[in-house]
């Protein structure tokens, strides 16, 4: 695209998903020109249509990244948790080292000492070091839990009333994928970035009480937060037909949450942005349709 704002050319790894199903268009609507790396061209046809590139290729195979990083200039990558989260990690940054990229902007995992000693958190904290021992000029970005992971729960919220999840009274630094998605776009497009590492969270720490809360007032009407056991959750993701290593993943993570272990919050998305970040009861008056049974609209984008 002639009209670029900033003349780069970006790649967008994972631009099908929470976060790049956010970086991708908002670049789009600049009028930057923007490649995406994705492994089914279906599933990115609309972004297709709205001008980007596609390209077909696996982190898996490292010989289909080639094409990818040609001519790039900065790349925004994700690399979903799972067993082989290293293994992509390493190839994607070879291939960012080969193709000379002028900046890798990668979208982590929050890290504290209490996710390192996780399977999947240690994994993602050893690609967190292949990127900063690269020589790439480099930014990192790490959400803490998704405000929106609340949109699996609508289901019982609005045939119960209530959600089910093996929190406890834990609390953490709940932030809305929405902020995280205008953080990564501010870096990929603004200078001063490079070499810096952000934890994106919400204002404050919350509980799953206070969720409830929230969503009670956002919608009119009184929903209950149930803590359950691990071994429930296990089986109701176990009976979704989910893969038993996230599962276990998953299920490790809550055990974190419920020790209040990730009870903390940052300023790094003021910092960046110059504003605060979405509160909860932000995110549950803009997403108030969503959990209210009577009413039939979709949901805001970012989900």
């Amino acid at each position: 695209m002639s009209n670029s704002i900033t003349g780069k050319q970006f790649l967008i790894i994972g631009a099908t998903g929470n976060a790049g199903g956010l970086v991708t268009p908002a670049l789009l609507a600049r009028g930057e020109r923007v490649r995406c790396l994705v492994r089914n061209p279906e599933k990115a046809e609309v972004l297709r249509e709205t001008g980007a590139e596609i390209i077909v290729g696996d982190l898996n195979d490292p010989s289909s990244l080639t094409p990818a990083f040609r001519g790039v200039d900065t790349v925004f990558s994700v690399v979903a948790t799972g067993p082989d989260i290293e293994y992509l990690g390493k190839n994607l940054v070879e291939a960012a080292v080969e193709a000379k990229v002028d900046h890798f902007v990668r979208y982590a995992l929050v890290q504290n000492e209490h996710i390192a000693k996780l399977r999947s958190g240690g994994m993602q904290a050893t690609v967190d070091s292949m990127v900063r021992e690269s020589g790439l000029d480099f930014t990192i970005i790490s959400p803490h839990s998704y405000m929106q992971n609340m949109l699996g729960l609508v289901s019982t919220i609005q045939s119960d009333s209530a959600f089910y999840l093996p929190y406890g009274d834990g609390r953490l630094g709940m932030m809305d994928l929405r902020d995280v998605g205008e953080v990564a776009v501010e870096v990929l497009t603004t200078e001063g970035h490079r070499g810096k590492s952000y934890t994106i969270t919400g204002p404050v720490s919350i509980s799953m009480h206070d969720v409830a809360n929230s969503l009670s007032q956002a919608i009119g009407k009184t929903v209950t937060y149930v803590d359950i056991s691990t071994e429930a959750a296990r089986e109701a993701f176990i009976s979704f037909g989910m893969d038993e290593w996230i599962v276990d993943e998953y299920l490790a993570y809550f055990d974190v949450f419920k020790n209040n272990q990730v009870d903390f919050t940052t300023n790094d998305f003021e910092d960046v942005m110059g504003r605060k970040s979405r509160s909860i009861d932000d995110f549950t008056r803009d997403f108030a349709g969503v959990f209210e049974p009577s009413l039939a609209q979709g949901a805001p984008a970012g989900q």
